[in-house]
């Protein structure tokens, strides 16, 4: 059976076809409903009449009817004649016309479904990059249990990390200097170039990637001490810090300049806690 269709129009029933006998209008909707894609209808005249239910000379005679000219159709190719007989059938001389109608509905129906799977797309796009992160997973899950709206909270928390990372918008500067002039007093420091690089790589691997704004600002920090700038970096690299803070660095320095314990002041210590009788005893420890 073929699953072809033909489109219906509600304007045949101002043609001149809805003028003609019952028997007619049916042969004519039943041929309609057998066109293939090319409007051709495969059929004998004992066949048609058994499918539009009707006697065989009254197909007959729709079949002569539809072959006539028709001076008041309102399609003028082919004089009004609406048939045309071919090998096996007949061939609807005006299916391709209608056939290539599109209605204004189907058109806008076509758009919103297209415009659907954009979105859709475009939405599993952005859910794959938030979803990378940890984070963004966890805060997911919440605001899926809380009833609130996934991909617009998840909008909105990006945003407000972007505006906290670039932090308060700068004034109108001049243009500017060129690179090898920016910061002359760091950039004369012995390792400064390679503990900077350094840096950079380590932020990348932090999933933190330098922002020219955040270079600009830790290149500013590490001005106020550029004889500390080296040790500064690589203390951050050390300690897996994203920035470096001045503060930091001297609680840092303080934990690594504490005295370790002498060989004399720890026998000195043993002579002060232990008896003299257990003195032999006492294992020697390791220096803290």
């Amino acid at each position: 059976m073929s699953m072809t269709f033909t489109k219906l129009f509600t304007s045949i029933t101002e043609s001149t076809i809805w003028n003609e006998d019952d028997r007619t209008r049916l042969v004519w909707i039943t041929m309609l409903a057998m066109a293939d894609s090319r409007g051709r209808v495969w059929a004998s005249v004992p066949g048609l009449a058994n499918r539009a239910r009707v006697p065989v000379d009254a197909c007959e005679a729709a079949l002569n009817r539809f072959q006539e000219p028709d001076k008041y159709s309102r399609t003028r190719e082919n004089e009004g004649r609406r048939i045309e007989a071919i090998d096996g059938g007949w061939r609807l001389l005006n299916h391709g016309k209608y056939r290539a109608i599109r209605d204004d509905e189907a058109v806008k129906e076509s758009k919103r479904r297209s415009a659907g799977k954009r979105r859709k797309g475009e939405s599993d796009v952005e859910n794959v990059e938030l979803g990378r992160t940890p984070s963004n997973s966890v805060e997911r899950c919440r605001t899926r249990s809380n009833g609130v709206e996934p991909m617009q909270r998840q909008k909105a928390d990006a945003t407000q990390r972007q505006k906290a990372e670039a932090g308060p918008p700068e004034e109108p500067t001049a243009p500017a200097a060129p690179a090898h002039e920016l910061f002359p007093e760091l950039r004369s420091q012995a390792g400064f170039e390679a503990a900077l690089a350094d840096f950079v790589l380590h932020r990348k691997k932090l999933r933190k990637p330098l922002t020219e704004r955040a270079t600009a600002l830790l290149m500013r920090r590490l001005a106020e001490h550029p004889a500390k700038a080296v040790f500064a970096l690589e203390t951050a690299i050390e300690k897996g810090w994203q920035s470096i803070e001045w503060s930091w660095l001297e609680t840092a320095n303080q934990s690594r300049s504490v005295p370790r314990t002498t060989e004399a002041a720890r026998d000195a210590h043993r002579a002060k806690c232990y008896p003299e009788s257990l003195k032999a005893n006492v294992i020697q420890l390791p220096l803290p």
